[in-house]
């Protein structure tokens, strides 16, 4: 019987390689789906922080992940990054418009002072990243009608909390990276 095994890791693209007999793969097969789901649902500030610090985060993960022990999925809604960069990232490739404004617009009101936020705003933000809307109003309008926005004025706007758990969904729900 081999007792080598090999396990490689690469956390930029999220990829996971084991090579050892069929029992020592059996053996510690609830380990390695909780690792693929680890790596699947990887928060971007945890890789960032595995980049800075040389992978001692990993090393943490890797001995709780062999204790069983379940490891903590923060999100991008509960830590919100500096910059709208690294929070626009987080949306699905395939993000329709209407969830594009929905993203900006959480953005805008989670780092603003009045938890609200102008159509203005988000589209001006979404703009940065080179990100066009082709009708920014009509994008806040449906996400009205869908109850992920109310208007508190005006022009003035506020995500709801069905806005917030849609946008946990489509950045953390069913994610395939």
């Amino acid at each position: 019987m081999d007792n080598n095994a090999k396990i490689k890791v690469n956390l930029n693209t999220r990829e996971f390689e084991i090579e050892g007999s069929e029992e020592f793969i059996n053996s510690h097969s609830h380990k390695i789906d909780y690792f693929l789901h680890f790596l699947k649902n990887l928060p971007p500030h945890f890789r960032e922080a595995l980049k800075r610090d040389g992978g001692k985060n990993l090393s943490a993960a890797l001995a709780a992940l062999s204790e069983g022990e379940e490891i903590e999925n923060q999100n991008v809604l509960d830590n919100l990054p500096d910059s709208f960069a690294g929070f626009y990232e987080q949306m699905p490739p395939n993000a329709k418009d209407v969830d594009k404004m929905l993203g900006a617009a959480y953005y805008i009101q989670a780092r603003g002072d009045k938890n609200i936020f102008t159509t203005r705003e988000a589209s001006k933000t979404l703009k940065t990243l080179g990100v066009r809307l082709s009708n920014p109003s009509n994008a806040v309008k449906l996400n009205m009608d869908a109850e992920k926005m109310t208007q508190n004025g005006k022009r003035i706007y506020q995500v709801t909390d069905k806005g917030i758990e849609h946008l946990r969904s489509i950045m953390y729900g069913s994610r395939n990276r």
